[in-house]
């Protein structure tokens, strides 16, 4: 969701291991939270986006950055 709105099929293909129902069980606590933000697109085929709401994106982002950080140096410490 960093790069911009993405659809629940490319969700459930770069995360293999998930079910698409799972996905969306936590896209939709995501969204009732405010973290993401469900695009309903469809005029006469389903079409739903998800992205980062824009007032939580900045501070999500941050969050993300320091676990990737902290990964990094977990992993070259193993």
């Amino acid at each position: 969701m960093r790069t911009g709105p993405i659809r629940l099929g490319h969700l459930a293909r770069l995360v293999p291991g998930a079910s698409k129902k799972m996905l969306v069980q936590n896209l939709r606590q995501l969204e009732s939270a405010g973290i993401v933000a469900r695009n309903d697109m469809s005029d006469l085929v389903l079409h739903v986006e998800y992205e980062l709401d824009g007032g939580t994106r900045d501070g999500v982002y941050a969050v993300l950055d320091h676990l990737a950080e902290w990964g990094g140096i977990y992993l070259s410490k193993s």
